[in-house]
């Protein structure tokens, strides 16, 4: 996925009931529809999409409001 045009970051999270949400940045929100199409495409995606559970994969659009905390 780090190669898909205006990818940024991609993070993972654990619930403590043992769930995972993945988080991934991108540059625009054309970046980010145009890379949902092509994910198909990745080399070994089959792989990678194997280790979800069938239908848990979703995808949302989230706007961030705001950032807290200093680098």
């Amino acid at each position: 996925m780090s190669k898909q045009f205006g990818f940024v970051k991609w993070e993972i999270h654990k619930n403590n009931e043992g769930d995972y949400t993945d988080i991934v940045h991108w540059k625009t929100k054309e970046d980010a529809k145009k890379s949902e199409k092509d994910m198909v495409n990745i080399p070994n995606a089959g792989e990678w999409f194997g280790c979800y559970k069938e239908g848990t994969i979703v995808s949302q659009n989230l706007e961030k409001l705001c950032e807290f905390g200093t680098k």
